[in-house]
């Protein structure tokens, strides 16, 4: 979230960083529990720092003021240069960078095979 006040982004992460735990507990406990399951995780807080740090490299003028003026309600005039369309939200472009890292992190796992009886019924 953009322009929060220090506390509130500090007990923001602390929630985030619980939340991320949990989350990670939870997909640890499902790999156990399903024997071949194949959770990916995808770490799109590494997608958002490095957006932040190196913005011209993903097409970026913006990255920390939102395109929508919370205020006026009036939208800047070039959205597919902000990394954020409100205090929260990514804008399209963003969301596109996303999509795309998502594609190439699942692209990049290998594809298990199906199991014997998977493949009989398949073959019929």
């Amino acid at each position: 979230m953009l322009s929060l006040d220090p506390d509130v982004s500090n007990a923001l992460t602390q929630l985030s960083q619980a939340h991320n735990f949990s989350l990670a507990t939870t997909l640890n406990n499902l790999s156990q529990t399903y024997e071949g399951i194949n959770l990916i995780p995808l770490a799109t807080d590494s997608l958002f720092r490095a957006a932040i740090t190196n913005p011209a490299e993903f097409g970026l003028t913006n990255v920390t003021e939102p395109c929508l003026d919370p205020v006026t309600a009036i939208t800047c005039t070039n959205p597919d240069e902000y990394l954020f369309g409100d205090s929260i939200h990514p804008t399209a472009v963003a969301h596109a960078r996303l999509g795309e890292f998502a594609s190439s992190t699942l692209l990049a796992e290998p594809v298990p095979e199906p199991s014997s009886e998977l493949g009989v019924l398949a073959v019929g």
